[in-house]
């Protein structure tokens, strides 16, 4: 059996409805966190957070936004260490 471990990490940088991503992606998480018929198994968390390390040790990164991207970036650069750890995790890993 194969355990795959998916670490979802949703970017809180005090803008867009964090809830409702949050809702959305525990349910698509729970419906994708099953034992397929090769027996490898998916578990998926997801979290809010704009803690550096945590984002560093995700899988997958949510940026939510809010339908514009000057007042996102503004909220991204007053959050301490945020974008650079954004720009780090995304141009290094994907």
């Amino acid at each position: 059996m194969v355990n795959n471990h998916i670490k979802l990490a949703i970017i809180d940088y005090g803008s867009g409805n964090l809830h409702s991503i949050f809702k959305a992606a525990k349910q698509a998480a729970s419906d994708f966190s099953v034992n397929d018929n090769t027996n490898n198994v998916t578990n998926i968390d997801v979290e809010i957070t704009n803690d550096a390390a945590m984002i560093s040790e995700s899988t997958h990164i949510i940026l939510p936004g809010v339908g514009e991207f000057n007042n996102c970036m503004k909220a991204i650069e007053a959050v301490d260490k945020l974008l650079p750890t954004l720009m780090d995790n995304i141009i290094n890993k994907y």
